[in-house]
């Protein structure tokens, strides 16, 4: 018995001397630091300007597809009905009318674009409104063969139409007949049943032709030939202007490229005329060879393309582009768009004869929390809502109190597909200077040991195994039957 008591004394004391040791150079050690060095204020603004992985709007190509038709233009091959009074179809054939003020005449549009009414031939109707050829008809009869202006009335009795392939995302994929003045983005999606509940990311237009050779073309014809001696500015053919959305409003960043060569990337509220003028001011003054009225011309059409109204300033808006007229050849590559509110499109485009839309479905978007928190793990990133540095952490139950951690890092990827990390202090689990800071789905919010969480846990686990241990060496004095029934 004496003896069981002086072993467990002994062991007590030496596990006591240790412990205490272990205690003292973990307090010591604990204090060499983190080793964690903050983001400077230009590390700091690439952070935040990274983000997922936005579909590059050519807004050339966008312009020149742009074009929506409002007004039904009339087509070759299209069968009109033209109602004509009757007097002027007795002057034709000398038939009386029995009575009728009016009569249905019946003419298909010919391969020249031409209609033939009775009296009159050759009238030009290709591309016209039906309220345009219905002056053009009365113009074609008064006063010539009557005295009085008729009244005409002209319908489209069959309509030339197109085919377009609508596949991907959409409730009923296929190939639809659409009338020419309804070859739209828009029209085309109602045509297969709308995009699917879950939504779409990006649109891919294939166009049946190649307008960017159309638009060098344009901008050839349009733009000053340079003079290096008076006038050094690039040339506008080589100017390239994108445009990637970052939201579903007109935020977004904007490139300018010389060739393959970025000249320039800002992102701003393309619909917020200050900042437009502001960002062509500081573009020219970064680079003063770019044409200043053509980066201003665009971006105000852009405007106008998400936000009706928006750009009060537009000089000479790009009028629509019949689908028949713009020298289709072979596509190099698609034009992408991406889908605001889930199921509208960022823009509405005219269409052309074969074109494929493919609507690509959106994934599920997520945000990643590792290190020392309870409950590491892949979260889901609802596109209608926006979380923030704390919430993120709060959704993995928060940081390990044990731990202590005084910094969290965020990984979030750039543009170009490469990685970049910000570190944020904390103080009492709590992201003092970023707790607001926007996550982006992607983001992966890492809780990462430093010497400091180390010694922490080491401590932590220390006093637990002191405490247990005691716990059983005070078993083993006190409990005199056990030792004496030697169990």
């Amino acid at each position: 018995m004496n003896f069981a008591k002086s072993q467990s004394r002994g062991a007590l004391r030496q596990y006591g001397f240790i412990t205490f040791c272990v205690t003292v150079c973990c307090v010591l050690l604990s204090g060499c630091g983190d080793n964690v060095q903050l983001p400077t204020e230009q590390e700091l603004a690439q952070f935040q300007s990274a983000g997922p992985i936005m579909p590059e709007i050519d807004l050339d190509l966008l312009m020149a597809c742009q074009g929506r038709i409002k007004d039904y233009r009339i087509s070759r091959d299209d069968l009109l009905e033209v109602l004509l009074p009757s007097n002027l179809i007795q002057l034709s054939t000398g038939i009386t009318s029995g009575g009728l003020l009016s009569q249905s005449h019946l003419t298909r549009v010919d391969d020249e674009g031409k209609v033939s009414l009775p009296i009159v031939e050759g009238i030009d109707a290709l591309g016209k409104t039906l309220s345009q050829l219905e002056a053009a008809i009365v113009a074609a009869y008064y006063p010539k063969y009557t005295s009085k202006k008729p009244s005409i009335v002209v319908r489209v009795s069959e309509q030339k139409t197109a085919q377009v392939s609508v596949t991907g995302a959409v409730a009923a994929p296929g190939i639809y007949e659409l009338a020419l003045h309804k070859m739209t983005l828009v029209s085309a999606i109602m045509a297969a049943g709308g995009i699917v509940e879950n939504g779409a990311a990006v649109i891919h237009v294939n166009q049946p032709g190649d307008q960017s050779d159309w638009i060098r073309q344009e901008k050839l014809r349009n733009a000053q030939q340079p003079n290096t001696a008076s006038d050094p500015k690039i040339a506008e053919s080589r100017i390239h202007l994108s445009f990637q959305q970052v939201e579903p409003s007109g935020v977004g960043i904007v490139n300018v490229k010389d060739g393959e060569k970025l000249l320039y990337a800002e992102q701003i509220d393309v619909t917020d005329s200050d900042q437009r003028s502001e960002v062509v001011t500081r573009i020219t003054l970064a680079h003063p060879d770019v044409p200043k009225g053509y980066i201003t011309s665009r971006l105000c059409e852009l405007a106008e393309i998400i936000q009706p109204g928006a750009c009060s300033d537009k000089t000479s808006p790009q009028t629509a582009l019949n689908i028949e007229n713009t020298g289709i050849r072979p596509l190099n590559h698609p034009l992408l768009l991406p889908v605001k509110g889930m199921n509208i499109p960022f823009a509405d485009i005219s269409l052309a004869q074969g074109a494929s839309v493919v609507i690509e479905p959106l994934d599920p978007q997520v945000f990643t929390v590792i290190g020392l928190v309870e409950r590491p793990g892949v979260f889901q990133y609802p596109n209608n809502v926006k979380y923030n540095l704390l919430q993120a952490i709060s959704f993995a139950g928060g940081v390990d109190e044990i731990a202590n951690p005084r910094y969290v890092r965020v990984y979030r990827q750039k543009a170009d597909g490469s990685v970049i990390d910000a570190t944020f202090a904390m103080k009492d689990s709590i992201p003092t200077s970023a707790a607001a800071l926007t996550i982006k789905p992607g983001d992966v919010v890492a809780i990462e040991q430093t010497p400091r969480t180390k010694m922490n846990l080491m401590i932590a686990e220390v006093f637990a195994f002191r405490v247990g241990a005691a716990a059983s060496m005070n078993y083993l004095y006190y409990d005199g039957s056990d030792l004496r029934s030697g169990n």
